[in-house]
Order: C-alpha cells, then structure tokens, then sequence
C-alpha cells in the first residue's frame, strides 16, 4: 500500500502541459511572449530580451543535461523531455528571429547562443548553437542595413570564433543578463 501511494504520488497526470513537467512547453511559452512582444502594432524590445535571455538560462541547464534520454530526474520528480536539442533550440529562436527587425534583438540572440554555448562542450550542441548563430546572420544580412548590420556581423564574427575554440571556458547559468 505504501509503495503504491509513492508510485501515485510521483505522476501528475492531467489534460494540460505544465511547465514543471514539459521543458518544451517552457520555451514555447517564452518564445511567444518574445514574438507578441516584436510585433509591428507593440514593438517592446525591452520584454522580447527578457524572454531570450530567460530562453539562455533555460537551454544553459538543458545543455548540462544529457538529453538523449527521455526523462530527466530531478528534485521533484521525473521530467520526460523526448525532444532533441535541435527541436529544442528551433522552438526557442526561430520565430523570434523571423520577428526581428533590430540589431538590438539579433544581438540578444547572438549573445543567448554565446552563453548557452560556454555552458557545454559537447560538439553536436556546438555545431547546433553554430548553426543557429549563421541562421541569425542570415536573417540580418536580410533586415539590416548600414551601420545596424555591421554592428551585428562584428558580434556574430566574435560568436564564430569563439564557437571554434575547443578551450571554450564553461559558465553555469543561473539567472539572465540585463537585457541592454
């Protein structure tokens, strides 16, 4: 009886995701706050960097993790998560990234990228996070012009090469920057 309760007492099982139990329900939720936030009719930069830089420290632990199996243990139970990294970082940036028109927010996500990336050494997460940094680039060689785009491509230059150095110095993530 008293292993039973145990066993019932470590599932929530219920009709809804919760952040608690759904690690990609965390980051979708962020990431549409962030869009909402770089939308035309509200355009508030301040709350979309928030919203990255809550995605940083969130994909920071995740990378400390190893992922592929599919629950994670923790403190307060087991958290399944049977998404890949590459899911995983997709659902946290690429609609803010389509949604960004400034440098300010490309450079936010060039600098969550470079964070996230300090807090693994693993090269198939690199090799993602490097990804995610070109697509970036892409995006604003496409939106950006001027002075406004080199200030990015000088940042993504720096993310680049840092991206190539197997001497990566490891940070923990415990709390977002200030969101310049």
């Amino acid at each position: 009886q008293e292993t039973y309760q145990s066993i019932q007492r470590a599932f929530t099982i219920g009709d809804e995701r919760t952040t608690e139990q759904d690690v990609l329900f965390s980051i979708e939720r962020l990431a549409m706050i962030a869009v909402r936030a770089l939308s035309p009719g509200i355009t508030d930069n301040y709350t979309a960097k928030i919203c990255i830089r809550w995605l940083g420290v969130i994909l920071g632990q995740l990378v400390t993790r190893d992922l592929s199996r599919h629950a994670l243990g923790n403190l307060q139970g087991i958290v399944f998560n049977p998404a890949p990294f590459s899911l995983i970082l997709d659902t946290a940036f690429v609609e803010i990234r389509h949604s960004a028109n400034s440098p300010g927010i490309f450079i936010c996500l060039l600098d969550t990228i470079d964070a996230v990336a300090r807090c693994t050494r693993k090269a198939e997460y690199r090799r993602i996070l490097r990804n995610h940094a070109d697509y970036t680039w892409e995006e604003t060689r496409r939106k950006l012009e001027g002075n406004d785009r080199q200030i990015v491509l000088e940042r993504y230059l720096e993310l680049v090469e840092r991206l190539s150095n197997e001497d990566l110095s490891l940070i923990h993530i415990s709390e977002p920057t200030r969101p310049y």
